[in-house]
C-alpha cells in the first residue's frame, strides 16, 4: 500500500488530506503527539480548525487524550480502526508506553516535522525491504532482538524504532537517526554503535544524526565516535528547542487531580 492510498484510507474516516497525512505519520512513527506538533504539520495556528480536530479525533475513539498542569495536553493514537486502515494492525504504536519511551518518540517525531525533505523509512518492514531487498544485505547483519510472542520466538529487526530517512545528497545513502535520552549517560551511544555496526560496516556511505537538547552531549557524542574508526559514518547534530521535561500529576477533564503512571514523569507541552 502506498502512502497516498494510506492517506485516502484515513480521509474516509472524516478526516481532511492535511490531517491524514498527520495521522499517517503519527500511527507509523510514534503513537503519541502534542498539539503544538499537529499545529505545526497542518501549518495553523491554535484555534477552531485545531479543536475541531481534537475534538473528532476523541469523539470517534480514534485517539485519547491526557491533560496535564497547565492545560497541556499529550494524545494517543489508539484505534486499531486507524492501524489496519493502515495495514499495520498489529503496531504496537497504539498502545501505552513508558514516559521514557514517549518523550523519545515525541522528539523523533519533531525531527520528522522538523525535516519534511527526506523520505522517511517508518516501519520495521519498510526498513528491511530497503536494506534488504534494495541494498542486498543479508538480514543477520541487521541490528535484531529476539522476543517471545504468543510461546513463539519472533525476531524483531531495528528495535530502537528510532527514524531512518534517505538522503538523496551526494553521495546518496541512508541516514540513521540516534534520539538523545537525556536522563542517560551519554555513553548509551555505545551500545547503539554496537549494534549497528555490522549494517554501518555494509553500507558504503551512512550518516548519523545525533538528535539532542543540549550541543554539549553532541560534543561528548562525537569524542565517543571519533574512538570508532573503522565506521564511515557522517555524524551530525540536530538540537530541539522544545522542552520535554516530566512533571506533576495528571488532571482530569472534570478537573479533579489524579496520580497515574505519569506521577513522576508526564510529558510538558510548551505551546508556541
Amino acid at each position: 500500500m502506498t502512502p497516498e492510498q494510506q492517506i485516502q484510507r484515513i480521509q474516509t474516516f472524516g478526516y481532511s488530506e492535511p490531517e491524514a497525512q498527520f495521522l499517517r505519520l503519527v500511527a507509523l512513527h510514534s503513537g503519541y503527539f502534542l498539539r503544538r506538533q499537529f499545529l505545526r504539520s497542518v501549518e495553523r495556528r491554535n484555534g477552531k480548525y485545531a479543536q475541531d480536530f481534537f475534538d473528532k479525533l476523541i469523539a470517534r475513539g480514534h485517539g485519547c487524550r491526557e491533560v496535564f498542569r497547565q492545560d497541556r495536553h499529550l494524545f494517543r493514537l489508539q484505534s486499531k480502526a486507524i492501524y489496519e486502515a493502515l495495514g499495520t494492525e498489529n503496531n504496537r504504536n497504539r498502545r501505552e508506553h513508558q514516559p521514557s519511551t514517549i518523550r523519545l518518540r515525541l522528539m523523533g517525531l519533531d525531527f520528522i516535522l522538523e525535516h519534511p525533505e527526506y523520505r522517511y523509512l517508518l516501519t520495521e518492514q519498510e526498513k528491511f525491504f530497503y536494506f534488504s531487498q534494495q541494498c542486498g544485505i543479508e538480514p543477520e547483519v541487521l541490528p535484531a532482538r529476539s522476543i517471545r510472542a504468543n510461546g513463539a520466538l519472533t525476531t524483531r529487526y531495528f528495535p530502537d524504532r528510532f527514524p531512518q530517512f534517505l538522503d538523496t545528497g551526494n553521495p546518496a545513502g541512508a541516514s540513521f537517526v540516534y534520539i538523545d535520552d537525556e536522563q542517560l549517560s551519554v555513553g548509551t551511544l555505545r551500545s547503539y554503535i554496537d549494534q549497528y555496526r555490522a549494517l554501518f560496516q555494509a553500507l558504503r556511505h551512512a550518516g548519523l544524526v545525533f538528535v539532542t537538547r543540549h550541543h554539549w552531549r553532541f560534543e561528548a557524542a562525537r569524542n565517543i565516535l571519533e574512538q570508532r574508526s573503522d565506521l564511515n559514518l557522517n555524524f551530525t547534530s540536530c538540537v530541539l528547542e522544545h522542552d520535554y521535561d516530566l512533571f506533576g500529576t495528571l488532571r482530569a477533564r472534570d478537573g479533579s487531580s489524579r496520580a497515574t503512571s505519569f506521577v513522576v514523569a508526564s510529558l510538558q507541552e510548551i505551546k508556541p
